[in-house]
């Protein structure tokens, strides 16, 4: 019930944060270069007889769809990805290190079962993506002995054609507000459970203080050489003065004209 009172009363934090971290993924999303995505699933195929049973050539098959899946990232496969006669742009960088790694950023192998397996291609433009797409597909099923070394046992045929997205698929701008949104709201919520907790330890140490400080300025009024009053309280009561009387009168004369610090 407190907890609930504490999100009325600091409501404007929780509307802050949120509309603040919703507008963050906002930006975050538009300031990113749309790209579009294009997948394209294959085959392998491992034909059997006498030499393999349906079960044996399943699982070969699978073998060697893991080992094209990887052979797709290679610089040598990219080279003749790009040369094939597709009519794919050359954009990638010159350097070798630097245009592998953009390479590897564009492509994606997905393993699926009984041999299949997918690339998924995503590039800024759709019919870049679309065309390196067609063009993986073309090497793995023209050139496809030269990487799995299984001569006319294997086959590999396209099974789906490449299926581009007609809009970008990253960043998803609802999403990644959605995203933010969500993380706004629990952070403003975190805070505002923290806020009285840590609110209340400071007026308790504050208090404390106080209390300390006022204690030091009482006790430092009082004054240490009392027994100066007490043998003067012998000799004056000859006078006529009792000792309640002269005390107090004369310790409070000692107070005011400063004859304790002599």
């Amino acid at each position: 019930m407190k907890n609930l009172l504490n999100l009325k009363k600091y409501w404007l934090i929780l509307i802050s944060f949120t509309l603040i971290f919703s507008v963050i993924g906002f930006i975050a999303s538009v300031v990113q270069t749309p790209k579009y995505e294009s997948t394209v699933q294959l085959l392998v195929i491992q034909k059997y007889g006498d030499q393999f049973d349906a079960f044996t050539a399943k699982r070969s098959a699978e073998t060697v769809a893991e080992t094209l899946s990887s052979v797709v990232y290679t610089s040598s496969f990219m080279r003749q990805v790009i040369a094939a006669p597709i009519g794919i742009n050359d954009n990638f960088p010159k350097e070798l290190k630097e245009r592998k790694q953009a390479w590897k950023k564009e492509i994606n192998a997905r393993l699926l079962e009984g041999g299949n397996f997918q690339i998924i291609v995503s590039d800024k433009d759709r019919d870049q993506a679309e065309k390196i797409a067609y063009g993986i597909a073309y090497i793995f099923v023209t050139n496809g002995s030269e990487y799995h070394g299984g001569g006319q046992q294997v086959e590999i045929k396209m099974v789906e054609k490449p299926i581009t997205s007609t809009k970008p698929v990253s960043p998803n701008i609802y999403l990644n507000t959605i995203l933010g949104f969500v993380a706004g709201l629990f952070t403003s919520i975190g805070i505002v459970f923290l806020l009285p907790e840590k609110t209340e330890q400071k007026k308790i140490k504050f208090k404390e203080d106080k209390t300390k400080h006022q204690y030091k300025k009482v006790t430092s009024t009082v004054p240490n050489n009392l027994p100066i009053a007490k043998k003067q309280e012998k000799v004056d009561n000859k006078k006529g003065y009792t000792g309640e009387e002269y005390s107090e009168s004369k310790v409070d004369e000692w107070v005011k004209t400063g004859r304790f610090n002599k």
